[in-house]
């Protein structure tokens, strides 16, 4: 049977402090720059690690749970295989966003102008009656609902009724076209128009 070490005798290299008395237990030495920390559970990554890995989650309520992000941590969801979300600072959204310079101008501001934050691809089909003056909408407020604004859009006519459109903002909550005839370039009143709009959002 080997020897036991006298209490504040034991030896031990740099990955332990404390002596083994009863003043100095034995304790691993954490690594903060390693990301290792010391829980209930054991010894395991530090939140500030966990922070720099892609983790992985059931679901958003047990990612909500689990860790406290800082900006930019990875995550991923059972609910959304092999897509990775980053923490914007607020909330997690998808990685790899589009990346593109709009420069200062938009086509429509709900809540702010455009900062050079992530976008949004929609698209959309169309099916409405234009009113008394050419006009329809193209995306609607519903469309629009928790968006920014809109930095650009564009209308593709489809269908049998041949039409030409441009778009317009008559309103602080939509996007509108206004329907012309092709033969003579009058607003086309109280027709059925259809197509599909390709627009880009931001958050």
């Amino acid at each position: 049977m080997p020897t036991t070490a006298a209490s504040g005798s034991v030896q031990h290299d740099t990955s332990m402090t404390g002596d083994g008395s009863g003043g100095s237990p034995l304790v691993i030495n954490e690594d903060a720059a390693g990301f290792l920390a010391t829980a209930a559970g054991g010894l395991g990554l530090s939140t500030t690690g966990k922070n720099n890995i892609v983790m992985h989650y059931v679901n958003s309520a047990a990612r909500t749970a689990g860790i406290t992000p800082i900006l930019n941590a990875l995550s991923m969801l059972d609910s959304a295989p092999g897509q990775i979300d980053y923490w914007n600072g607020t909330i997690w959204v998808p990685q790899g966003q589009f990346k593109i310079d709009y420069g200062s101008g938009q086509l429509l501001a709900l809540s702010g102008g455009y900062t050079g934050g992530r976008l949004t691809h929609m698209i959309r089909q169309v099916a409405q009656v234009t009113d008394a003056t050419g006009l329809f909408d193209v995306l609607s407020t519903t469309d629009l609902t928790g968006y920014a604004g809109v930095m650009s859009a564009q209308f593709q006519p489809t269908g049998s009724v041949g039409f030409a459109t441009n778009l317009v903002v008559t309103s602080g909550t939509k996007v509108q076209g206004q329907a012309y005839k092709l033969l003579d370039g009058s607003v086309y009143p109280l027709q059925g128009v259809a197509g599909v709009v390709s627009a880009w959002l931001y958050n």
